[in-house]
């Protein structure tokens, strides 16, 4: 996965997604999953296989879920993204905040550098994190 960048997926019945990322010990890491079709859920694995966190709602509608962590330990990083419910289907977003990597943004999105006395304007999709930096 790539810093701030919307990773687009799709789910088939039964389906499962996989994503990786190389992280070090003290960076600070958040995901988010959306999805307008089914209630996403998230689990992440340490390098070690054992499952750190782990973010899903069930209530009716509910249709983003986040997490976030301290890594503990450095080396690759796994994501399984899939649906709460049994029959969930269709596309969603996940999106990385990996703080300290560079910022690398999808096309049209917001954030990278911000300016001391300038307004930044956003905005949110389902699934979507706007990653902004500052020296």
């Amino acid at each position: 996965m790539t810093n701030a960048f919307q990773h687009a997926g799709s789910f088939e019945i039964g389906d499962l997604d996989v994503w990786s990322f190389s992280a070090n010990a003290g960076d600070a890491i958040v995901l988010r999953m959306g999805s307008v079709g089914y209630n996403p859920w998230l689990r992440l694995f340490g390098p070690n296989g054992v499952m750190v966190a782990q973010a899903a709602d069930g209530s009716f509608g509910v249709r983003d879920t986040g997490l976030q962590i301290l890594a503990t330990n450095s080396g690759t990083f796994t994501v399984v993204a899939s649906s709460w419910s049994q029959n969930g289907t269709g596309a969603y977003i996940l999106t990385l905040a990996h703080v300290p990597q560079p910022i690398t943004l999808s096309p049209g999105d917001q954030g990278g550098p911000m300016s001391n006395g300038f307004q930044h304007a956003g905005f949110l999709d389902i699934g979507d994190l706007d990653v902004w930096s500052f020296a």
